[in-house]
């Protein structure tokens, strides 16, 4: 059964407001927003390097793909508007070093969220305490990665409201980048 499901379920039983189903419902809705800082967090360490802006090798051989977020590929362009002109920058380069700095040398601390299909660690990781996957949204370095996990919406959708970070230029989602160079690849 879905969250919504759940809620639905829930709210079937609430006739009239209740202090105890606007506290079941509060805390359905902190565990929406929080609910992936509350996982253990098995992998740790202060030997990080980043890959690019959602993957990161810990101890120079588990590589994490950081859950719930998608970052343009290291390769991919973007553009900011100057003058009336289209200045091209790599983007990509830019959410992984922004990635390098909100770790600096800092101790990172992993969950473990399975294996994506391509037998890659998912992780929520953090940093001081800090979910460095929402950051990266939060920010506008990296995009909610919705296919998959909900999690991090309501934080890209503040980083597009204040432009932060990538939202500021003009950009293809990373996931359709990734379809045309591998369209391109094959022809």
């Amino acid at each position: 059964m879905t969250q919504k499901g759940i809620i639905k379920y829930i709210l079937g039983y609430i006739k009239k407001p209740s202090i105890s189903g606007v506290l079941i419902i509060f805390g359905l809705l902190i565990y929406q927003i929080y609910g992936c800082d509350l996982h253990d967090r098995p992998y740790v360490s202060d030997n990080v390097r980043v890959v690019d802006g959602d993957t990161l090798v810990l101890d120079n051989e588990l590589r994490i793909r950081l859950q719930g977020i998608d970052a343009p590929e290291t390769k991919q362009q973007c553009a900011d508007l100057f003058d009336g002109e289209k200045k091209y920058f790599l983007c990509g380069e830019v959410a992984s070093m922004r990635l390098a700095q909100i770790i600096g040398r800092n101790k990172v601390e992993c969950t473990n969220e399975g294996k994506d299909k391509y037998k890659r660690q998912l992780s929520y990781c953090y940093v001081n305490g800090e979910n460095i996957n929402r950051r990266m949204v939060r920010e506008g370095y990296a995009f909610a990665y919705s296919e998959y996990d909900r999690t991090f919406v309501l934080d890209e959708l503040i980083a597009r409201i204040r432009k932060d970070g990538l939202w500021n230029s003009e950009f293809e989602n990373p996931s359709d980048w990734r379809k045309k160079q591998k369209q391109n690849r094959s022809k």
